[in-house]
């Protein structure tokens, strides 16, 4: 049911059998044109009525002449604040913050809750408070004003006066009931706190909220049925004890699921009650019936009909109880019917409640019986409005703005601009295949941004889903911030821009021809060239302060450690030196291993000193018929080093092993793993090129989870006083324990310390890049399909990207790395740079072309933008301008090959190793 329901989703709003996108997207642009011309005028027509010494507004412009909670603050005052936001007026945003600060300074009266101020007397109303008064006015202030507020701004000033009152109410809460002490037995105050306190628990986390809310649906739905009673009022003022009950049955069901199996079957009798006595025949509900008996009270429609269709949505979100969506979509395709029902016998804010309940469904079952009443309806909100701004001159006036707001966001699809002048019409309309078309006209030259709207239920509220609710803004086209867009203007070159760029995205309006855009989300993974998009790479050659580099001095004296910095600040983190306290102890010295070719050493590395301290074991071969001291591949494992070899004389790890590998146990490797990653090390064949292997188990350095860094060589060496955004992360103490391997092949007169070079393959491939650029000791730099974070160009949107690394492998870079998720763009460097570091030392990158997660070409690209460091160093560098075909490597100081094959380490790549070692070394 979640499934269809998000479905709906999606296509909301698109062009509902429109032939011409562009028409309908410029017609909605005149429609919400009208919307800021009408809020705007609301707002300052409604602040020339505000009282000089206080500078609140009255809540009638005739007559009550005084500020109050429940209508002031409730109805008129958030819209004025969402006006002045949306359209990004400074002096609107001024003018309420004011008002803020003067309700809380002159209006509280029992901590921070308020009560009515006359402005004749400049003091309260009411000369003794009265507490359900007081509280009636905060619950409403704080549902129907501040929710709606914080809906749409997320965290703010409003949201902290909201809590405050919440806080405050629960204080003063006096009623008893068998669920405890409750603020209040109106249904409409208890329906306002369940709504209020739902949507802060998720947005907190603070388990008050979700415990308050538990003992008002406890009270409903446990103790004081409503059915029970002779009346249920589903208008307003009655409807809204059922939106709240649906909002901690959402809560019981993802948080409690005892109390959700106990408030189920009261749930679902409400429900069903309301289906089978409260409604017509077309779904459309009476404004009060009896439900003992069936019996309807007053038979007229129900102005908050959606407002109650809300709770039968979520429930069915919830359980995919499908006759409750069904009764949704009943009422919607009935809606045609009621396009000259008098709504507003009392008032346009009588129509303005039905007209929002409809857009807020839509939003999630588009109808066209629906949309069309919808455009029909709103006209009568428009023509209410006075030349001043004033359209009834009561508070009600706010809510006719609040329908209207949520019009124009239907229209524009969410998106709002920077500065929004009443010249400027705006309009979009979302497609089929997800992509959305913005037509933008202006009366005058105008620059500013195009604001997206974001998935506010997520990163705002923290919500599992996007349920139903009352004062809801629904979202239409969102934008994740960690996304990739592809925007298209009309005689323009189209850009790949990130979520976050979307979000405030500028544009300049200078001619008289609308602006024309096509936003299309991007898929996750792009391994489409053409989409790459346009960037521009850091000159690894420039200085962060301008100057040219122009010399080997100054790129080994200046350059080179600016840039190591950089990468150590911004991406794999600082890492401690070498331990005082580290020992070696050879435990293992065979001069006649692989049958007399080679000798094998086994060596423990103890980081502290300590034998029951952090430790690991180095694997060597070293081949016996060649001349000592012998140059030597150095690598780290995937799975112990008995993965390498099935000579049963290699030690088994006994450090923490992944389950998914062979012959792993209970996170214990067993005799089974042996020899499980031979064909990754195919030590006879070093042995008889005249290589040696070093290799040691990662897992020993640091095991490959996230645990907050307490496992490993972090517990052991991370300073006392706790990480930093700069702290080392897996791939900085993987590059570590080779530099500590190195520190012992120094000592071992059998090895060539002068000719070591380090090789990794994957996330272990990047890790030998780090541990090159650090450690100058390594004689060459070996990349095996090491991708994102490696090689491979992280400003190509192409394959994996930042975002996806970190947040698949939080612990393996450091948290600063986390900052460019989707903003690769900003990155002070990029990973030619990191390449270039190992200059003047040769260096290999290695691609497999069905490897498109890793980026083959990025990988190039990388190696490629080294070239010019090396060719400054007087060095032949990359010697290929274009990337070479599959199986045709090229080798010069930089060496690069793309073979046949997927992601591994194959005996292939190795011959190309040692050929590369052999150019270099021998």
């Amino acid at each position: 049911m979640q499934h269809i329901l998000m479905i709906l989703m999606l296509t909301a709003g698109t062009t509902l059998g429109q032939a011409d996108s562009w028409q309908q997207a410029e017609e909605n642009a005149r429609l919400s044109q009208k919307v800021v011309r009408f809020s705007n005028r609301y707002t300052f027509g409604w602040l020339t009525y505000a009282d000089p010494a206080s500078g609140l507004f009255p809540r009638n412009i005739t007559r009550d002449f005084w500020w109050n909670a429940q209508d002031c603050a409730a109805d008129n005052y958030p819209f004025m604040v969402l006006t002045a936001f949306m359209t990004d007026n400074y002096y609107l945003k001024r003018d309420v913050r004011h008002i803020l600060q003067q309700e809380q300074k002159l209006c509280n009266r029992l901590d921070s809750l308020p009560d009515d101020f006359l402005f004749a007397t400049q003091a309260f109303r009411h000369e003794q408070p009265d507490l359900d008064r007081i509280i009636f006015g905060a619950a409403e202030y704080c549902k129907d004003g501040l929710i709606p507020i914080t809906e749409w701004l997320g965290p703010s000033e409003w949201l902290d006066r909201m809590q405050q009152m919440i806080a405050d109410i629960w204080k003063h809460a006096k009623h008893d009931s068998p669920a405890g002490k409750i603020p209040s037995t109106n249904v409409e105050v208890n329906g306002d706190l369940l709504q209020t306190m739902g949507r802060l628990y998720w947005m907190t986390g603070d388990d008050q909220y979700k415990e308050w809310c538990f003992r008002l649906a406890d009270h409903y739905l446990l103790h004081d049925s409503l059915i029970k009673k002779d009346s249920l009022r589903l208008r307003d003022h009655g409807c809204e004890i059922l939106g709240g009950l649906s909002e901690a049955y959402l809560i019981a069901a993802r948080k409690d699921p005892d109390r959700r199996q106990r408030y189920k079957p009261e749930m679902y009798a409400v429900l069903d009650n309301i289906l089978k006595y409260g409604v017509n025949e077309d779904g459309f509900m009476y404004n009060v019936y009896n439900p003992s008996t069936g019996e309807v009270v007053n038979k007229d429609l129900s102005d908050g009909w959606g407002y109650v269709y809300n709770a039968f949505l979520t429930v069915s979100m919830v359980d995919g109880e499908s006759r409750y969506q069904d009764a949704v979509v009943k009422a919607l395709s009935n809606l045609h019917k009621y396009m000259i029902y008098p709504w507003e016998k009392g008032s346009a804010d009588d129509l303005a409640d039905p007209l929002e309940s409809a857009i807020n469904l839509i939003a999630r079952i588009p109808a066209d019986a629906a949309v069309k009443w919808i455009d029909t309806r709103i006209n009568t909100l428009f023509e209410r409005q006075r030349d001043d701004g004033i359209a009834e001159g009561w508070h009600g006036d706010g809510n006719l703005t609040r329908t209207c707001l949520m019009y124009a966001l239907w229209k524009t699809q969410g998106i709002t601009v920077a500065p929004w002048r009443e010249d400027i019409q705006l309009g979009a309309v979302r497609e089929a295949d997800g992509s959305i078309r913005i037509w933008l006209k202006t009366g005058s030259p105008w620059k500013g941004h195009l604001r997206f709207d974001r998935p506010r239920h997520k990163d705002y509220f923290k919500m599992p889903l996007d349920y139903p609710r009352i004062n809801q803004w629904p979202e239409w086209f969102t934008v994740n911030s960690s996304g990739r867009y592809r925007v298209t203007r009309e005689g323009a070159a189209a850009e790949t821009v990130s979520g976050k760029d979307l979000l405030n995205y500028p544009v300049t309006r200078d001619a008289d021809k609308p602006i024309k855009l096509i936003v299309t989300p991007q898929p996750e993974v792009n391994y489409d060239e053409a989409k790459v998009g346009k960037y521009t790479l850091p000159d690894p050659l420039i200085m962060r302060n301008g100057k040219k580099v122009t010399d080997a001095t100054m790129w080994k004296n200046e350059r080179r450690p600016e840039i190591l910095d950089l990468f150590r600040t911004h991406v794999y983190g600082r890492s401690p030196g070498k331990p005082k306290e580290m020992t070696f102890k050879v435990f293992d010295n065979e001069a006649k291993a692989l049958d007399g070719t080679a000798t094998r050493k086994q060596v423990t590395v103890y980081f502290t000193g300590k034998q029951d301290g952090p430790s690991m074991d180095i694997l060597m071969y070293l081949p016996n018929a060649a001349p000592k001291p012998a140059p030597m591949f150095l690598l780290l494992n995937f799975s112990g080093n008995q993965g390498t070899h099935s000579d049963p004389a290699i030690r088994l790890t006994t450090s923490w092993a992944a389950d998914h590998r062979p012959g792993v146990v209970n996170n214990r490797v067993t005799e089974a793993s042996r020899a499980d990653q031979g064909s990754r090390s195919p030590v006879e064949k070093m042995i008889k090129r005249g290589y040696g292997l070093a290799t040691i188990y990662y897992g020993d350095i640091d095991p490959d989870f996230h645990d907050g860094f307490k496992n490993g060589v972090h517990a052991a060496v991370d300073p006392p006083e706790g990480r930093r955004p700069d702290s080392w992360g897996a791939i900085g103490a993987w590059a570590w324990g080779l530099s500590r391997a190195m520190d012992y092949l120094e000592t071992d007169r059998d090895v060539d310390a002068k000719r070591v070079s380090v090789l990794g393959h994957s996330r272990l491939g990047k890790t030998a890049l780090w541990a090159g650029a650090q450690d100058e000791r390594f004689a060459i730099v070996i990349s095996n399909n090491s991708g994102c974070g490696g090689a491979a160009i992280e400003r190509r949107w192409f394959g994996e990207t930042v975002e996806m690394i970190n947040n698949r492998f939080p612990h393996w870079f450091c948290e600063n790395y986390r900052k460019y998720n989707a903003r690769e763009a900003e990155l002070p460097v990029d990973t030619h740079m990191l390449i270039a570091l190992m200059a003047p030392r040769p260096v290999y990158v290695a691609s497999a072309f069905e490897d498109r997660w890793a980026d083959p070409k990025g990988e190039f690209l990388g190696a490629k933008g080294a070239d010019p460091v090396y060719r400054l160093l007087g060095l032949e560098g990359l010697p290929a301008e274009e990337m070479p075909p599959v199986d045709h490597p090229v080798m010069g100081t930089i060496g690069y090959h793309v073979r046949t094959g997927k992601h591994d380490l194959t005996e292939y790549d190795w011959q190309r190793y040692m050929d590369f070692a052999d150019k270099h070394l021998k």
